[in-house]
């Protein structure tokens, strides 16, 4: 066979080569081992929950992470350590699985028993859940006091609450006078100072009141209502600032015209003599069956603030519970 020739049949047999190649294809390339996954989704779940949950609890769908070749499936279990957010782990190669709790080491705090108080207020009142705030005064691990406001500027009322089985419970709030009845929610004596007495029984010289305390002897006193300090004080305004303070009236006589009461005891009196405005706190007690009023200070307007000229303000941190006034919208 000549030169020629056998270049010829090398020629045929590479152009069939090249058509076969080209008529089957390329061959598929082989999966990696590296990405291959032996153990199924399906599979795997069998697994988790076999050994992860129990009655009521609960998986989330699984991923799998390449790197440790495990199934990964969130957890929702009855019991949940603190700060933690389990997950069920299955190994592809052992066939087995753990819980992950997977804990930050935070333990969330508790709610503030001011949180709990605006929530319970928000419940109660959902008309102003958006604008109501709370302030507590008075606080110890099982009781509170203090006022709640509904609206910016609005007067608002006072609230008492308690613990009951470890829980928060508002068992007073408004504008009214506080019975003392309370204590049986075991209140601290300084938290029930101004309450009132609801009921009370005579018994010869003694009197034994609703709270159990025996008082030897104590005359038996009318509740002082809101509408009878002003018409004490309207009555007797003269007389009272004449008392305490060295201003006198342009005529000898002053006048009451608007009171915002901070508790059943303590009120602020706007007063006037028909040329000069004044403002006065008072403190209101009953005693011997009658109402004696006293002076704790002064005020004068300076532009749209009322300012302390004698005296102390003892009842500036507490809120407005009731207003009253003849021809005008009270104010602080």
């Amino acid at each position: 066979m000549n030169t020629r020739s056998v270049i010829v049949i090398m020629s045929i047999m590479t152009l069939s080569l090249t058509g076969c190649s080209y008529f089957f294809g390329p061959p598929e390339p082989s999966e990696s081992p590296s990405t291959q996954v032996r153990l199924t989704e399906p599979e795997a779940r069998s697994i988790a929950e076999k050994i992860c949950i129990k009655g009521g609890e609960s998986l989330t769908p699984g991923y799998y992470n390449e790197n440790s070749k495990t199934w990964w499936f969130d957890a929702n279990l009855n019991a949940t350590q603190p700060g933690c957010n389990p997950a069920c782990v299955v190994s592809e190669d052992t066939k087995t699985a753990e819980i992950n709790w997977r804990c930050t080491g935070l333990v969330l705090p508790k709610e503030s028993a001011n949180e709990v108080l605006r929530q319970l207020f928000a419940e109660k009142y959902p008309k102003y859940a958006g604008a109501l705030t709370v302030r507590i005064d008075q606080e110890t691990p099982e009781h509170a006091r203090g006022g709640v406001i509904f609206e910016t500027w609005a007067p608002g009322g006072l609230f008492l609450a308690t613990k009951i089985d470890g829980e928060w419970q508002i068992v007073f709030d408004g504008n009214g006078q506080i019975p003392c009845n309370l204590s049986k929610y075991g209140f601290p004596t300084d938290m029930l100072s101004d309450c009132t007495q609801t009921e009370s029984v005579q018994t010869g010289t003694s009197e034994i009141t609703n709270t159990g305390v025996i008082n030897l002897p104590v005359p038996i006193v009318n509740n002082t209502s809101y509408q009878d300090v002003i018409d004490y004080v309207s009555a007797h305004i003269t007389e009272i600032i004449t008392a305490y303070s060295s201003k006198k009236a342009t005529n000898g006589k002053w006048f009451a015209d608007g009171f915002g009461f901070t508790s059943a005891n303590h009120v602020y009196v706007d007063f006037e003599d028909g040329h000069y405005l004044f403002r006065a706190l008072l403190e209101c007690k009953d005693k011997n069956t009658s109402l004696v009023c006293t002076t704790l200070a002064i005020f004068e307007k300076q532009k749209q603030w009322w300012v302390v000229s004698e005296g102390k303000d003892t009842q500036k941190d507490n809120p407005i519970v009731h207003t009253w006034a003849k021809d005008y919208k009270w104010e602080r």
